[in-house]
């Protein structure tokens, strides 16, 4: 029964990719033409998607093998070849996801939000490979624990990038090169992201750079130089008041 369940999950999600597999992986300008969305609606879909039918179906996976542990080696090889079958068509869908969030940034530029959805499809790309090496070697056992350590890593890998000063950097390569440039993004990041602000506006134009610090100065000049309590001092707001200056 749980074989057959499994299955029948299997073919499902096999038919969903089948029906997608055209708007999988689109081009500039493909994706209007044959989707009929904005490349935000094409992105958001491919993300939401992927995190739908992730949260439905590990568990699942999980669950079936935990069911079947005991029962027949042929049981458990039948198991084997449909979780394979089903991670290899959840890797797709992560592929897919991952290159239309890309296609996002290459049109629009890098926010938190869309850095934050890159970094969690990264997580779940490790939480795939994890799986396959694990569950479908019948280590069960070990998934859980490598699961939540890469979730620490991840947040402490976030935390060394220091995302707001990353996504400044991007954005700033990107005016340089000659994309338009969201100034009054950047400057609502936070204090973060002020240094990398400074050291990347050098290369702007001249007209560009200066309204970039000036609104960083209108922004950030005065709410830098308050005095608080030693509670509100941090290492971000020390370098960002030398770079304000």
């Amino acid at each position: 029964t749980v074989l057959a369940f499994l299955g029948a999950i299997g073919v499902l999600f096999a038919l969903f990719v089948g029906f997608q597999a055209r708007e999988l992986f689109l081009g500039p300008g493909e994706f209007q033409a044959l989707t009929g969305t904005t490349v935000a609606e094409y992105a958001r879909a491919g993300f939401f998607e992927l995190v739908a039918v992730t949260t439905l179906t590990l568990p699942l996976l999980l669950a079936a093998d935990w069911l079947l542990a005991r029962h027949e080696a042929a049981q458990i090889r039948q198991l084997r070849r449909l979780t394979v079958a089903i991670v290899v068509l959840l890797a797709l869908l992560l592929a897919s996801a991952y290159s239309r969030m890309l296609l996002y940034r290459a049109y629009y530029g890098l926010t938190e939000d869309r850095f934050y959805t890159l970094a969690f499809m990264t997580w779940l790309a490790v939480l795939l490979a994890w799986f396959a090496a694990t569950v479908l070697r019948g280590q069960r056992a070990r998934f859980m624990p490598g699961a939540v350590l890469a979730a620490l890593v991840a947040l402490l890998t976030l935390n060394v990038v220091n995302p707001d000063a990353y996504i400044a950097r991007v954005n700033l390569r990107r005016a340089v090169e000659g994309a338009s440039l969201d100034k009054e993004y950047l400057v609502r990041l936070s204090a973060d992201a002020i240094p990398a602000i400074a050291d990347g506006a050098a290369q702007l134009e001249a007209t560009e750079r200066c309204a970039l610090l000036r609104q960083m100065e209108a922004r950030w000049g005065a709410d830098l130089e308050r005095s608080g309590p030693t509670s509100t001092w941090n290492l971000a707001r020390r370098k960002a008041r030398s770079s304000v200056g």
